[in-house]
């Protein structure tokens, strides 16, 4: 993203929001007809005084994100 702004003379944060909303837009819904392996993943994240877990649920095969989900344990991979 970076250098699509160094590039383009703009400034990163609109090329990462612009990234953001098409990705958002693209994986809105994920089909799950085909997914026939999956790894889940618990993650520690700091970011400026704030500190939480995430769980991330991937296809192993494709490597897609499935869900993203707050805080660890079986908790956070509630879908509703």
């Amino acid at each position: 993203m970076y250098f699509i702004a160094l590039f383009y003379d703009l400034d990163w944060k609109t090329v990462k929001d612009c990234e953001k909303r098409y990705l958002e837009k693209k994986f809105t819904y994920v089909l799950l007809k085909d997914v026939k392996v999956i790894g889940i993943d618990e993650l520690y994240v700091k970011t400026q005084g704030n500190e939480k877990y995430i769980t991330i649920v991937r296809d192993l095969e494709s490597g897609a994100v499935l869900f993203v989900g707050d805080g660890k344990g079986a908790d956070s991979l509630n879908f509703n």
